[in-house]
């Protein structure tokens, strides 16, 4: 600082705050007091730039260490669902410039500007020149990718490219919404033969086509046994089977079927086959596995839905919006117990609230869509 020369220097801190006066014009700063900030700056800067280099060996040699197949999956794979699956992939219903990086044969035929990329060449891949935006035209992403991802795609190029997605996803992509879950049920016609329950017609036609013949016939014993242990999950009586084995009338198989579906035993075997897939309990879960004490009121309500053979239209309803739905009914309010069937983790609860908010809500999304609509979204 200006003024005396034989003054003692003042410490660090103090130094840079007394500099700082310049701004408000009362002082000035020589350039013998900016030295020690520069080459502090420019250590920094030499410290970053290995640190750096050093995270890149380290991913690189991380990548040496995995198998080809493993280094796909693992590394390769996640960076081109996120970086380049949104303009090229069948799932995403674009393929830009006609080049699909979905499957192996997308990227070894390429696209309009051929191939995308030379196993074990990653200089002369097109994709590499794409990533490190080296061609004025052709940058993609727009927004140039982290070095560490340019480096793995240009060490798993160098490695060969291993890739073992070797069909095309079956999506129509003129049709996203075009999948077979999604498509309305329609009538068909089942394989002609001589059995009257059409589900027996597919099995023969199948049977034949593998040149495989039917099995014995079931004795009479062996139908009620299997009757019971499908419909009500319990086995006939002594009495029963000795009463069906001696009814020889051709309609005592259709009036032991009626009669179990009937019984209130058959609600009770297949509600348990809907509460596994929504993973209803009488507890909570977790380590600490708390009873629900009105956790029965939904289950009783499945089991008579099913004794009704309500709709399954209805029950959909009922189960997701029975106060919406249904609003004169309130009979049908246990019938919610849906949307709280799934497990709950105290623990999280009480430590991080947030945290279980986000869980619990993804959680309910996830069965709901999976029970509904065989799908997966969470």
């Amino acid at each position: 600082m200006m003024g005396n020369s034989n003054e003692t220097r003042p410490e660090t801190a103090k130094h840079r705050l007394r500099c700082r006066r310049h701004v408000n014009g009362t002082n000035q700063c020589g350039i013998q007091d900016l030295i020690p900030s520069v080459w502090i700056c420019l250590l920094g800067l030499v410290l970053g730039a290995a640190g750096l280099s050093q995270s890149v060996a380290l991913a690189k040699q991380e990548q040496t260490n995995l198998s080809n197949e493993d280094q796909f999956q693992q590394v390769v794979l996640p960076i081109l669902q996120k970086r380049c699956f949104g303009c090229h992939s069948h799932g995403s219903g674009v393929i830009e410039s006609e080049l699909a990086l979905d499957f192996r044969a997308g990227w070894e035929k390429g696209g309009s500007r051929g191939p995308a990329l030379e196993p074990g060449n990653p200089l002369r891949s097109l994709i590499v020149q794409a990533i490190n935006h080296e061609l004025p035209d052709l940058k993609m992403p727009e927004e140039r990718m982290p070095e560490s991802e340019i480096q793995q795609i240009e060490s798993w190029i160098e490695r060969g490219a291993f890739d073992d997605r070797l069909t095309a996803p079956a999506f129509d992509t003129q049709k996203p919404r075009d999948w077979w879950s999604l498509r309305p049920l329609t009538k068909v016609s089942p394989p002609d033969s001589t059995f009257s329950n059409p589900i027996d017609s597919y099995i023969a036609a199948k049977l034949a086509q593998n040149q495989l013949s039917h099995s014995a016939r079931a004795d009479r014993r062996t139908l009620i046994r299997r009757l019971y242990f499908d419909l009500i999950g319990l086995p006939p009586t002594p009495e029963e089977v000795r009463a069906f084995e001696s009814d020889s009338s051709d309609q005592a198989y259709q009036q032991l079927v009626d009669r179990l579906l009937a019984s209130e035993r058959y609600g009770e075997r297949w509600a348990r086959h809907w509460m596994d897939t929504i993973h209803f309990a009488d507890s909570h879960g977790y380590e600490h596995d708390v009873g629900r004490d009105h956790a029965w009121p939904y289950r009783d309500y499945l089991i008579d839905a099913l004794n009704q053979d309500k709709p399954w239209s209805q029950m959909i309803r009922e189960q997701l919006a029975a106060d919406h739905f249904f609003p004169d009914q309130p009979q049908l309010v246990p019938a919610l117990g849906f949307l709280g069937a799934g497990t709950l983790d105290l623990s999280t609860f009480a430590t991080a609230p947030v945290t279980f908010d986000y869980l619990d809500r993804d959680d309910l999304v996830t069965q709901t869509m999976a029970a509904f609509t065989s799908t997966t979204a969470n």
